[in-house]
């Protein structure tokens, strides 16, 4: 088994070997608008059959010739893999960071080692959409079903699409969002860049919700085979009206059922019995009154090609993040 990166003829079927948006050909179009370095690599059986691929996005070091690499969510992690993977980084990268799509308790290749630098959530709620609406429905908390009927009956509506109007409200809602000093968003750019990168794929949609012509909550949902992602978010807050944001999911739902699709991943969150305080804590709340189910994966793993340089990359992000916590600390101080 070999690594290459794949030929011209081969981009037209990539998106039928992967299996997560993140290592789609739309969001590795996405990453090269980010100026990231993009490789989408083949995998390949010793007779040359394609078999599987990585989208393996790395970033220079500084003014160096070193990189670093990062692939996210992938299904391919067997041992045999790993070691295609890993020859074909040495020389190139210092290591690469993977988060694969697999859950935990399943073993891994030795040569992978744990990483400080996760960027995904361990834990994810998801909502089977392959039962009949009934089965999904009774999953529901009393406040979903009371309230989201009780926002029907006053007048917010939800509307689903990916046009250009569509994707100007969820802009500026996420403008309205940032305004908040708790909340970590992206910028417009960001999300512009997302936008027109996925909307061609017809890998995005829109989920807008309004009360009579007033936006007050939106939702940025990917749409990749037979799955809807629950990617990004905002509300008016405490200024939201009842049950607006539970109507929203439930559109969502129903809007999925209609086309077939299979699952709704709400994308992120705490474990289900955590209940220590987080910052996370009110929106896992929120997304298990769905009655989802609950996939915890393995995390992030480090493949080290370099590992001097690498230990040195770790020390300094520590260094960094300790720099960090001091600096919120005194400001906190001298805020009082």
């Amino acid at each position: 088994m070999y690594l290459r990166p794949i030929t011209q003829d081969e981009y037209t079927y990539w998106d039928t070997l992967v299996n997560f948006p993140t290592q789609s050909l739309a969001w590795a179009r996405f990453q090269e608008k980010q100026h990231n370095l993009v490789e989408l690599l083949g995998i390949y059986t010793d007779d040359h059959q394609l078999v599987g691929g990585y989208l393996l996005v790395g970033k220079k070091l500084y003014n160096t010739r070193f990189k670093t690499g990062r692939i996210t969510r992938s299904q391919y992690c067997t041992p045999e893999q790993i070691q295609a993977l890993d020859a074909y980084i040495q020389d190139k990268y210092v290591y690469v960071t993977l988060e694969p799509y697999i859950v935990k308790g399943t073993p891994l290749p030795t040569s992978l080692r744990p990483s400080p630098f996760a960027t995904y959530a361990q834990w994810t709620p998801e909502i089977d959409m392959t039962t009949d609406w009934e089965s999904i429905s009774r999953n529901f908390s009393k406040a979903v079903r009371n309230e989201s009927r009780f926002a029907e009956k006053n007048n917010i509506t939800v509307t689903i699409g990916s046009t250009h109007t569509e994707f100007e409200a969820f802009l500026s809602m996420m403008a309205r969002m940032r305004e908040r000093k708790t909340f970590l968003g992206h910028s417009d750019a960001y999300y512009t860049d997302v936008y027109e990168t996925l909307a061609p794929f017809q890998q995005i949609q829109i989920a807008n919700a309004y009360d009579r012509d007033t936006l007050v909550a939106s939702a940025c949902i990917f749409d990749f085979h037979d799955t809807l992602y629950y990617v990004y978010a905002g509300s008016l807050g405490r200024q939201t009206p009842k049950g607006a944001m539970y109507l929203l999911i439930v559109s969502v739902l129903q809007w999925g059922k209609k086309r077939n699709k299979k699952m709704l991943d709400l994308f992120g969150s705490l474990g289900p019995t955590d209940t220590r305080p987080h910052p996370w804590q009110g929106f896992t709340t929120f997304k298990k009154s769905f009655g989802p189910h609950f996939v915890q994966f393995v995390g992030a793993y480090d493949l080290i090609a370099m590992m001097p340089l690498y230990r040195l990359i770790v020390f300094t992000s520590r260094c960094m993040r300790i720099l960090t916590f001091i600096k919120k600390r005194l400001l906190l101080t001298n805020g009082k």
